[in-house]
């Protein structure tokens, strides 16, 4: 959904769109002209919905076991405590939240994967 308001300035007025949609990152654009603004916000949603912009769906579908190793591989050794991370994201990776792909991860997920550590203790 396009959102297209109107911005003041001491001496200058622009239009500023906004497109919005739910699978797809936010996307800001100014303009002179009324016309031109609503103009791009109509081709710009078009070639979202046809996937032609937004956000690639490859990337999201990867698993939570992906980004663990990317993260153990990159950042943690960077870290004065990376020992005792890498011992603590070994143990995530061998519970079943791991195998989950990113786009279908959900927060009742995280809250199960939560009380099993709670329990666990």
């Amino acid at each position: 959904m396009a959102t297209i308001r109107k911005r003041k300035n001491t001496k200058i007025v622009s239009w500023e769109v906004r497109i919005r949609k739910t699978d797809s990152p936010t996307i800001t654009k100014h303009f002179t002209l009324k016309s031109h603004a609503e103009r791009w916000a109509r081709d710009t949603e078009i070639k979202i919905e046809k996937g032609i912009l937004g956000t690639n769906l490859n990337e999201i579908d990867k698993k939570v076991i992906n980004l663990l190793d990317r993260y153990l591989s990159e950042i943690t050794p960077k870290k004065r405590g990376h020992k005792v991370e890498k011992y603590r994201i070994q143990k995530i990776k061998q519970n079943p939240i791991s195998e989950i792909k990113i786009c279908y991860l959900k927060q009742s997920d995280i809250n199960q994967y939560r009380e099993r550590r709670l329990r666990d203790v």
